[in-house]
């Protein structure tokens, strides 16, 4: 099987410091005419509603004083009706709650919000796989293993996958499930070599193969957040891999 190093193409890294932390994630609110964008906290709940007591304060009469709240969770975002009276629907299905997933629509009342990174954060498919031909091959020995955990809509499932392709910015895997694109994803990689790697990354691309009669989902992440220690440790164990 063979592997690839996607050399960092001069992008400046992101720098955080000690465990994985929340990619910067938005709502997008449209009201008529007028929009405005809210960076969502990583460390509390941001709540929704008519009182203006709320993070977001919709003046709206379909919106109950305190209608909905959106909650960080492990590495991801979860939509809570609070007993709301007219409801909250995402993607045009009324919800409890609901695990959120990048590109979802939310309906409060008569308003939209929109849920996703913040500009600058997503890579798109053709960004994420520029440059694939140019690559330089290596065998990465022992192989690479992806174990990791996608949460979508109101639940999470656990998944293991040898990596293909690897670069600092993310990685490509295939796996007999399907996954859905934009789900967040709380990941370790690790080898017999390399201790495990604590990532956070969100489902970029998805596409169904043939693999000799045997479909199998070609799934690329792209990774969002790792400590600094760990993109270092991963930096120095694929710079080890191909000298």
């Amino acid at each position: 099987m063979g592997f690839f190093f996607f050399k960092n193409k001069g992008k400046e890294k992101i720098e955080v410091k000690g465990a994985p932390a929340f990619p910067i994630v938005v709502l997008l609110v449209e009201t008529g005419e007028n929009s405005k964008v809210y960076e969502l906290p990583s460390g509390r709940d941001f709540h929704i509603g008519r009182d203006p007591n709320n993070d977001l304060c919709l003046n709206d009469p379909k919106v109950s004083p305190f209608h909905a709240k959106i909650s960080p969770v492990k590495s991801s975002y979860v939509l809570y009706d609070l007993s709301s009276e007219t409801g909250v629907k995402v993607n045009c299905k009324e919800i409890h709650q609901c695990r959120l997933r990048f590109g979802d629509r939310i309906m409060i009342g008569s308003v939209s919000l929109f849920f996703d990174l913040k500009e600058g954060y997503r890579k798109s498919e053709e960004e994420f796989f520029e440059g694939m031909e140019k690559r330089k091959a290596v065998r990465i020995s022992p192989p690479l293993t992806l174990r990791f955990i996608v949460y979508s809509a109101n639940k999470s499932k656990e998944f293991v996958a040898l990596v293909k392709d690897i670069s600092l910015e993310g990685v490509r895997i295939e796996i007999e499930e399907e996954l859905l694109k934009g789900s967040m994803i709380e990941a370790q990689m690790y080898s017999k070599e390399l201790a495990p790697i604590d990532i956070i990354g969100t489902i970029v691309r998805k596409v169904n193969i043939d693999k000799g009669g045997k479909i199998l989902t070609e799934v690329g992440i792209q990774f969002l957040e790792m400590s600094e220690e760990s993109r270092q440790k991963l930096h120095d164990y694929l710079v080890k891999c191909i000298s």
